[in-house]
């Protein structure tokens, strides 16, 4: 199976793209980053991200995708029930978030690969959580993540299980050090990969007991110059994009696209073997650092530098508490500001 980056379309046509011949004989899992509307167009010209439901169902009759809506946008419209409404109506697949956190933690199940995957959002990047009587997101809390490994380990003997997560700072260039220190937690009690999103730019990977982690796809298609008065757009390096393709036997495989951000086109580049590609290589200095010590090369290579804290590996649970309020206020702010018109985010995208 293939996984993508994140897919934001305002309109049919909104990217020009041409997917490969090996997308339509397999499983595609893509995150679906945004509300999936009606009317896409009265949302441009505010700080929301939405997805135009014609764009996407689209997508969805052309290939076999199944789409993960546990991130930060999907809430964006305020109304979930209409999202509900569009991938119940255009029969698509769809896994991560609900109307409340038993439908939202409900993991996608695919029985002719015996694969469950399970995926999570993290609320410092404004994921919403879903609660007992609340739509949301299912919800990146460690206790969460090792309760539902168990549940779905006893369910499913036998299954391969991934995990697809929402997480990281947008632009960062590493794996947060707790996040990755978490990948490894997953692998040691079972899971066979684990697939990261919203960074918006491709990061690198590890082998870790014999298993890939993928810690940042980047973007699939996504349109810039469209979203936030036409100004929202990624710096060029996020114009490189990933698909990973999981293969059974190991030989995993990375297919690369360039998006073109001014003839608003996504085109294919090449692919590579996922252990000798060098374009992930040249992404992966981090691996050889042990966790103990990448706190501290984490902090001194990262690519934000300025009221971001780091969560470290070696965090206590009242320093993630913290840090997740230092954040919540900072975002708040910065909302304020934005929406007053005391501010202009051009590119510094959240």
């Amino acid at each position: 199976m293939i996984f993508i980056g994140d897919i934001a379309l305002p309109s049919l046509g909104s990217i020009k793209y041409k997917l490969p011949p090996f997308f339509y004989n397999k499983p595609i899992i893509a995150n679906l980053e945004g509300s999936l509307v009606n009317n896409a167009s009265k949302y441009l010209k505010t700080n929301k991200v939405v997805n135009d439901v014609a764009a996407i169902s689209k997508i969805s009759n052309e290939v076999n995708i199944h789409f993960s809506i546990c991130n930060n946008h999907i809430l964006d419209n305020n109304n979930f029930n209409e999202t509900k409404e569009n991938y119940l109506k255009y029969n698509m697949s769809v896994f991560g978030g609900g109307d409340d956190l038993n439908d939202a933690s409900r993991p996608l199940i695919l029985e002719k690969e015996k694969t469950v995957i399970f995926t999570f959002g993290w609320k410092v990047i404004e994921c919403i959580y879903a609660k007992k009587n609340k739509a949301g997101i299912n919800p990146m809390i460690e206790s969460h993540i090792f309760s539902e490994l168990k549940s779905i380990k006893a369910k499913f003997s036998g299954y391969k299980l991934f995990v697809f997560f929402h997480w990281n700072y947008e632009l960062e260039k590493y794996p947060m050090p707790n996040q990755r220190a978490l990948s490894h937690k997953l692998i040691d009690l079972g899971v066979d990969l684990i697939v990261g999103a919203h960074p918006h730019r491709v990061q690198g990977f590890e082998i870790y007991k014999g298993k890939p982690i993928i810690y940042s796809l980047g973007n699939f298609l996504f349109a810039q110059n469209k979203y936030r008065h036409s100004k929202l757009k990624f710096p060029e390096f996020c114009n490189l994009e990933m698909a990973f393709e999981y293969i059974n036997s190991g030989d995993h495989l990375c297919h690369f696209f360039e998006y073109n951000p001014i003839k608003q086109s996504l085109n294919f580049l090449k692919t590579e073997n996922l252990l000798s590609s060098d374009i992930l290589k040249n992404l992966s200095d981090f691996v050889t650092i042990p966790i103990n010590e990448y706190d501290e090369w984490f902090k001194k290579n990262r690519y934000h530098k300025k009221l971001i804290p780091v969560y470290k590996s070696s965090d206590s649970k009242t320093i993630i508490f913290l840090k997740d309020l230092f954040n919540f206020f900072r975002t708040c702010t910065i909302n304020f500001l934005v929406k007053h018109n005391l501010i202009r985010i051009i590119k510094k995208y959240d």
